[in-house]
């Protein structure tokens, strides 16, 4: 440290010289993969393409080593991966009314930290107040700011989310306008069960034997109501005739209460039938607009998405069995506490759920954030009001033409 490293001035080019020779010795040797190009944060130079075919060109997969890797590298191939957007997210937290934080240490580290300082004192003083959940493995700034921490063993963020979309889908809080419904109205979404693609006849018969049954009880009950009504109006009109009758035969001086009762009786009758026959003719209005109910067609597919794509696949392949009290044991969240979240989550509109390094700085961490990313879709808010607004944009830097094989 205290001894002079005897550095002299050079040339460019001899300095260049140098470099170039050792290049040229390593490649000689077959070795110019022991060759890497360690570049920091990639701005300029690294994202215009150059340092990707000096690297092809030269011959070594290492080339443009940056922080990314333990930094934003995961969340933005998870946008990638699921929405085609390689970038940063852009949320709208000015109209957000539900903050789902995974490890993101909104007002410790997450970016762009002065615009969340501001941010969240609008969401937490606007009315509603926006309400906050954080997700992560120790108390923090946000966490003791919120209305709930959870505390979640290391790198388990995905098996919350998971669960959490069990229960949104098999309680039917899935925003069906963004997502899309089952062609037959009915939720099939059951702990445990695959969903076929498409209806079979079995599924058929087996949906006009239970019409069968909806009708044969409906057409029982109405002949229960049908009767009771029958006999209360019987009741009422030998109760009138009793009346008409005592009147007939009473003095003078009792023909007066008896008339007031008579009148009243009459009057209630009459106020009975009236009000049957209105209900009759709203019915009948009704009945008249009443669009025909769903039914499954065999062969016909059995859920029709809008804005997203596999989610039947996803809840066989997964969903079915990721229940809250699997979730319990894999994360160490009880499941009351997942339940409560999925309900707040999916029924408070406009929310967020967003995540960072806490989620998806592990070996899994991709598969954290598609999971936790799923979420703003199932509840319909991506590009929404409140939501996930979008991407930001990144700085303008146009490619260099330059490729590898030119040279």
């Amino acid at each position: 440290r205290h001894e002079d490293p005897k550095f002299v001035p050079i040339s460019w080019d001899e300095a260049l010289q140098i470099v170039a020779d050792r290049l040229n010795a390593l490649r000689e040797k077959g070795e110019s993969h022991r060759f890497a190009v360690l570049t920091g944060r990639g701005w300029g130079y690294t994202d215009v393409g150059l340092l990707k075919e000096f690297g092809k060109l030269y011959g070594t997969p290492n080339y443009n080593l940056g922080h990314s890797s333990m930094c934003s590298d995961a969340s933005e191939t998870v946008k990638h991966f699921m929405d085609g957007h390689h970038a940063y997210s852009a949320y709208d937290y000015s109209n957000c009314n539900y903050l789902l934080v995974f490890g993101a240490g909104f007002l410790e580290a997450f970016r762009p930290y002065n615009a969340n300082m501001q941010n969240w004192g609008k969401m937490r003083t606007k009315s509603p107040k926006t309400k906050v959940t954080v997700v992560d493995v120790h108390l923090n700034t946000t966490g003791s700011a919120a209305d709930r921490l959870l505390l979640i063993k290391p790198g388990r963020d995905g098996a919350l989310a998971l669960a959490m979309a069990h229960v949104i889908l098999t309680e039917g809080l899935w925003d069906k306008n963004f997502v899309g419904d089952f062609t037959d109205g009915v939720n099939h979404f059951k702990t445990g069960v695959e969903i076929a693609a498409t209806f079979s006849q079995d599924d058929v018969k087996a949906w006009q034997e239970e019409q069968a049954q909806k009708a044969a009880k409906k057409a029982e009950s109405d002949a229960k109501a049908a009767a009771k009504k029958a006999e209360e109006k019987a009741k009422a009109l030998a109760e009138i005739d009793g009346l008409k009758k005592k009147l007939a035969e009473a003095s003078a001086k009792d023909k007066p209460g008896i008339q007031k009762k008579l009148d009243e009786a009459l009057k209630k009758q009459a106020d009975a039938e009236a009000s049957a026959k209105r209900i009759a003719e709203q019915r009948a209005v009704l009945d008249q607009d009443k669009k025909p109910e769903p039914r499954p067609v065999a062969g016909a597919e059995t859920f029709r998405e809008k804005w997203t794509v596999g989610l039947i696949e996803w809840w066989n392949a997964e969903l079915k069995d990721r229940t809250p009290e699997w979730a319990e044991q894999v994360c160490g969240i009880s499941a009351r506490e997942i339940i409560a979240v999925a309900r707040e989550f999916a029924t408070t509109k406009p929310a967020v759920a967003l995540f960072e390094r806490g989620a998806s700085a592990h070996t899994n961490g991709v598969y954290n954030g598609m999971a936790i990313h799923a979420l703003n879709a199932l509840t319909g808010n991506m590009f929404a009001k409140g939501g996930l607004r979008g991407y930001q944009m990144k700085t303008a830097w146009a490619k260099l033409p330059i490729k590898h094989e030119d040279y």
